[in-house]
């Protein structure tokens, strides 16, 4: 299916994946831009036998896997230094792996091996130098591209994915990603049950963002003159051919039927926020029907422009390829927009679902799996479907307390917090007040972003005037992880009854049909916590 793409030449197009540092002036935190390093090509057929023929390092690793994919971290050394790149002028020599750096990284594919299926082996070149580029922390790559065809379309695929597709190793002995992490930096190399210090960068977020860029979370679109460009171009890769203007309310116009190397094109790379979008269907599907915004700006930012999700637009605030970082805590879900973007470019990924029940409302589902890292969810157990299905035996996880009444702390449940341990999670919750078989009215989110951990809680909530509290209303629930587990629940965007979301589980009741007396629940915790 598959043919090399080796008609390029052979250059490293940029090697600071988060530079140039911006400034948010509102609260004055430094953050870096995510860049990433355009997909390196092949010099010829002797530079590929020359790497298939390296020496495997001593210290490579093959990492705990889930039975999806299997990730192999070489740490490669200036003896063996793989696909790592040349020492110039910016970038040094090759060092050792720390310990601590090797656990971390054996992590970050942790978090990765159970979201996507590949008979192929993924091989990850680590290389750890200093990068005395401004802003760099790390940049990852796919190592090769090769040529395919998408709906009459040329285009070209990472190697990993394309790997994946056909089920056979194109690139044979030669790793599939390369990614470099900046040894002059102060890293946090925290992995489970730790918060990432505030004065240093997490470790285990940059190189989950990193090795995805790896794996095909690349757009080819460019300028021709990064400081004044006058015109913009595209190869393309899958990635390009979703693509889109967006006016405020629907795609307008697919960026490669635009005429390459043109003014118009690079008009369309510059539109700012909110005005390009990524409109694959699995995406649409996963947004609540709408299209991902591209990170675009008025100014061309070399690799961070046109390469990920828009972070100066609400809809994406703390998704894990959003394009700029900072110190401190950072997201290390890859939450189910990201998730639906690797399948919409071809990736074989594990999104089975917890869906809400029946028919009767909008319908919520979570991507659920007992091997995600941090893996959370309501009571004893999480049911997977392929569609809302009546009320099953794993909704489990709430109970209603006591009498209910109007007003303030009218209403009381108790929710049960299972989960892996360490796992932070948020509460969201709704009530079908006015009775219409939606959620989405004033005053029916009962529930915003409540942290939680697991254990067993009560929590109050307002029942306002006009409601009769003992007469039958539907509720929903929704536990999902706290993306950056640092239990605050406070960077992200905030969550729909019906959006799709990554980790926990969605439950509906119809309440009041049962009341558990207080007196019973002695041994449990009261957060005396009331959401308005």
């Amino acid at each position: 299916m598959f043919g090399a793409n080796i008609g390029r030449p052979f250059s490293l197009i940029s090697l600071d994946l988060f530079q140039p540092i911006r400034i948010d002036w509102f609260n004055s935190n430094m953050k870096f831009k995510f860049t990433f390093l355009l997909t390196l090509t092949l010099m010829g057929l002797i530079f590929l036998s020359q790497q298939s023929a390296a020496a495997e390092p001593n210290d490579g690793q093959t990492v705990d896997v889930y039975q999806n994919a299997t990730f192999t971290v070489k740490f490669r050394t200036a003896a063996d230094p793989g696909d790592c790149p040349t020492p110039d002028g910016m970038v040094g020599e090759l060092q050792s792996w720390p310990a601590e750096a090797q656990g971390a990284m054996n992590h970050v594919v942790d978090i990765l091996d159970n979201l996507v299926n590949s008979d192929v082996p993924i091989v990850i070149d680590a290389c750890y130098q200093p990068d005395s580029t401004e802003g760099s922390l790390a940049f990852a790559s796919a190592t090769e591209s090769f040529d395919g065809e998408a709906d009459g379309v040329s285009v070209t695929y990472a190697a990993a994915l394309a790997n994946a597709i056909d089920g056979i190793d194109i690139n044979g002995d030669r790793s599939e990603i390369l990614t470099s992490v900046n040894s002059n930096i102060s890293w946090d190399y925290c992995s489970t049950n730790c918060t990432v210090a505030d004065d240093k960068f997490d470790f285990v977020s940059t190189l989950v963002h990193e090795i995805l860029h790896g794996m095909g979370f690349a757009m080819t679109f460019s300028v021709d003159d990064e400081e004044s460009p006058s015109t913009g171009s595209y190869t393309p890769d899958i990635t390009d051919t979703f693509v889109y203007t967006f006016d405020g309310t629907n795609e307008v116009t697919k960026l490669i039927d635009l005429e390459n190397n043109s003014a118009a094109l690079l008009n369309a790379f510059l539109g700012g926020s909110g005005t390009v979008v990524f409109a694959g269907p699995n995406t649409k599907a996963a947004n609540d029907g709408n299209s991902a915004f591209v990170y675009s700006t008025t100014t061309w930012e070399s690799g961070s422009s046109m390469s990920h999700l828009d972070d100066n637009h609400v809809t994406n605030l703390g998704r894990m390829m959003n394009a700029a970082t900072g110190e401190g805590p950072s997201s290390r879900t890859v939450d189910a927009i990201t998730l639906a973007f690797m399948k919409d470019i071809g990736w074989s990924v594990n999104d089975a679902q917890d869906f809400s029940d029946g028919t009767s409302y909008p319908a919520a589902s979570h991507i659920a799996s007992s091997g995600m890292v941090n893996h959370i969810r309501f009571g004893d157990t999480v049911s997977t479907e392929s569609s809302p299905a009546a009320a099953d035996g794993s909704d489990d996880g709430i109970r209603k307390i006591g009498t209910w009444s109007i007003g303030p702390l009218g209403g009381m449940i108790e929710y049960n917090i299972q989960g892996n341990a360490g796992a932070k999670g948020c509460l969201n919750g709704w009530a079908d007040w006015n009775q219409d078989n939606d959620f989405a009215d004033a005053g029916e989110q009962i529930f915003n972003m409540v942290p939680v951990s697991a254990g067993f809680f009560m929590n109050s909530f307002e029942i306002p005037g006009s409601v009769d509290p003992e007469t039958p209303h539907q509720y929903r629930f929704r536990l999902h992880q706290d993306w950056d587990n640092d239990g605050m629940c406070d960077d992200q965007v905030g969550v729909s009854s019906t959006v799709r979301l990554m980790n926990g589980e969605v439950e509906d009741y119809t309440f009041p049909v049962s009341t558990v007396d207080p007196g019973d629940l002695d041994e449990q915790i009261y957060l005396p916590y009331v959401v308005k």
